[in-house]
């Protein structure tokens, strides 16, 4: 990978063997700028800079975050990255109950798994969440700035293999 990312092939993952972020993902540094390794493993795999996969994540088909490895790379969004982590049963949500999706104050987008993470986040009572999700509407003041984007069902064994 052309001296950008220290590597070891170890199975099918090529991990990186350099610095890392304490979440586990690689970090490479390059003109004073701290960039994540796999997102430089999936650029130079695909003739992209990094500038070009701006405000999108590079998720790991191997849910290894240290692997840099392009064959186990591809771009996606925060949404796309909930549901990979659902799907493989690494989200902690029961079948039957919500990811909810929703937009901060600030205009960040936060992905929440249950109701009552939730409502304590946008400081509503439970209930409120509930009747978001079931297709109902809370009042803008109480929203505080919250804006609810969209709410997935868990399904039991959706996606697996």
């Amino acid at each position: 990978m052309d001296g950008w990312i220290e590597h070891v092939a170890e199975g099918p993952c090529i991990e990186h063997t350099g610095s890392y972020h304490y979440s586990g993902y690689g970090r490479v540094y390059r003109n004073g700028k701290s960039l994540g390794a796999h997102r430089v493993a999936y650029c130079r795999a695909n003739g992209l800079e990094i500038e070009d996969i701006s405000g999108k994540l590079v998720r790991h088909a191997c849910d290894n975050p240290a692997c840099v490895n392009p064959e186990h790379l591809s771009l996606g969004d925060h949404a796309d990255n909930m549901m990979d982590k659902m799907h493989r049963g690494r989200c902690g949500s029961r079948p039957g109950s919500w990811i909810i999706f929703m937009q901060s104050p600030e205009g960040k987008r936060r992905t929440f798994l249950s109701q009552k993470e939730a409502a304590e986040a946008v400081g509503l009572a439970q209930p409120s969440i509930s009747k978001l999700v079931k297709g109902g509407h809370v009042k803008a003041s109480k929203m505080r700035g919250w804006v609810f984007l969209r709410a997935h069902k868990v399904v039991l064994g959706k996606g697996r293999a």
